[in-house]
């Protein structure tokens, strides 16, 4: 069969169960999640995903139609990833722009049977043409803003953009810290929102240590993070801007970093390879220091880290 032969089987498409692939850490498996309409309407669940090996990129998530509040016939049907978004505090996939005239036009989901035909007819009835022809498959296809697979997260990003953070820098000593401060309230940001802690302000080393633990301790989950920034914390001053979006956030960050709490790099002694087992004498790698943070997380008044308190 010639590969532009428009019932040839897109073979580069593979349900997600049962293959060797698995969702990339840090990111929801949104299989068996409920899908609902613009309205909040029951729409069925998501019942596999369907992706692109040789890019390894999510193109349809396959929607059951089962028991689905549009009364529509119970069926699969494939759902363009870039037309979905999710909720991940509710465990729901939304398709903010489907309509009931779209999913009732869609030919019927079977498993390992999605033909080029299938594919174009797809993509002609969410965009409102008439289906393109099989050589739009060799003129980036996929390109289109419905399969891009990070679409599905702008719900969450438009979340984030507007998420109270927390951002925290690290100094050598104080003066570095105050000149970092006075640019921050230069560039807009009240007294109110900014803390600074400085080493030599507490009654003991050991207090000041016990309050970056208990601090970098609530901020961060992982622990090998909290005890690396309290590490570097004891040995200097502490800036904590807290912020209102992740714009803000940024903006807080590039401050901290253009005025002294850049990333650090410090000298260690290179480790030996199988071809050349002994590092040789005085050679170096360097060990990032990172001094600047950004966290999704508010500090409660109660725990913010300030001199004198």
């Amino acid at each position: 069969m010639e590969a532009n032969d428009e019932n040839v089987k897109s073979n580069h498409l593979q349900e997600l169960g049962g293959s060797n692939f698995e969702i990339a850490d840090g990111q929801p498996n949104i299989k068996g999640w409920e899908v609902i309409g613009a309205e909040g309407q029951d729409l069925g669940e998501v019942s596999e995903l369907l992706f692109d090996e040789s890019s390894r990129k999510v193109r349809y998530l396959v929607l059951d139609l089962t028991e689905n509040e549009w009364n529509l016939e119970d069926r699969d049907v494939l759902i363009p990833i870039g037309l979905a978004e999710i909720d991940v505090d509710r465990d729901e996939v939304i398709l903010p722009m489907v309509t009931p005239e779209q999913l009732a036009a869609l030919p019927d989901y079977s498993k390992n049977n999605v033909s080029l035909e299938t594919e174009m007819s797809i993509r002609g009835i969410f965009m409102n043409t008439d289906p393109v022809s099989s050589a739009a498959f060799q003129d980036n296809f996929y390109g289109h803003e419905h399969f891009d697979e990070q679409r599905l997260y702008r719900r969450r990003k438009a979340k984030a953009a507007s998420t109270p953070h927390t951002v925290i820098g690290v100094f050598e000593n104080g003066f570095t810290a105050q000149t970092a401060i006075q640019k921050l309230k230069n560039s807009g940001f009240l007294d109110e929102n900014i803390d600074v802690s400085v080493r030599g302000t507490h009654h003991t080393e050991s207090e000041y240590a016990n309050r970056l633990s208990g601090f970098f301790g609530t901020l961060f989950d992982d622990h090998d993070e909290a005890a690396h920034f309290s590490k570097l914390a004891a040995e200097g001053s502490v800036v904590t801007v807290h912020t209102q979006s992740i714009a803000e956030s940024e903006v807080a960050m590039r401050v901290l970093e253009d005025y002294g709490a850049q990333v650090e790099e410090d000298p260690e002694i290179r480790v030996g390879t199988a071809i050349n087992p002994e590092p040789e004498e005085g050679s170096e790698i360097f060990r990032k220091q990172i001094r600047t943070r950004i966290i999704e997380r508010q500090v409660e008044n109660s725990k913010r880290l300030r001199s004198g308190i």
